[in-house]
């Protein structure tokens, strides 16, 4: 094959990595979003995480999320992270990295799942009104997004075949 070829076919196979080459599970039950425990100091990042995290199962997974679900998704919310991101001139923080953290267990009819999840956002200058809602918000979505990317994995071996499901 010659140097272009080559190229070519690399990059076909490196493309086709970016792209979903089946749907997303279908975990044929509601979820339902518990807070099992919460040691957040910020008090708005519990709601942003499970706003985010119902979002994004309905958004990228499909699935149906509601407060009487068979399946539950117990979230364990670890205490928040607060680094200095960069400094000024003066040696003065002016931005802020804030990290949520925390554990998953998914029950569902077919099985049990557990993992963990992380988000983080940046909040910039002094401790603004706007910079730690807005940086809480990312790092929610951001564990949403590192929750349902594991979800989509694992829950294939959750899901019940309809065949079965109607034994």
């Amino acid at each position: 094959m010659s140097r272009p070829a080559w190229v070519g076919l690399l990059m076909l196979v490196a493309l086709t990595g970016c792209y979903r080459l089946e749907s997303p599970p279908d975990l044929g039950e509601t979820v339902r979003l518990e807070i099992v425990s919460n040691k957040g100091k910020l008090v708005r990042s519990q709601g942003y995480l499970t706003d985010a995290v119902g979002q994004a199962l309905l958004t990228r997974l499909g699935w149906r999320v509601g407060p009487n679900g068979s399946a539950v998704l117990k979230l364990v919310i670890d205490e928040e992270t607060i680094d200095a991101g960069s400094h000024n001139t003066n040696d003065v923080t002016d931005s802020w990295v804030i990290r949520i953290n925390g554990n998953a267990l998914l029950v569902a009819r077919g099985g049990s799942l557990a993992g963990t999840f992380t988000g983080v956002g940046n909040a910039t200058g002094l401790a603004t009104s706007q910079g730690e809602p807005q940086a809480l918000q990312a790092a929610a979505r951001q564990a949403a997004d590192d929750l349902v990317t594991w979800l989509d994995v694992r829950a294939r071996d959750l899901v019940v075949p309809a065949a079965q499901a109607k034994k």
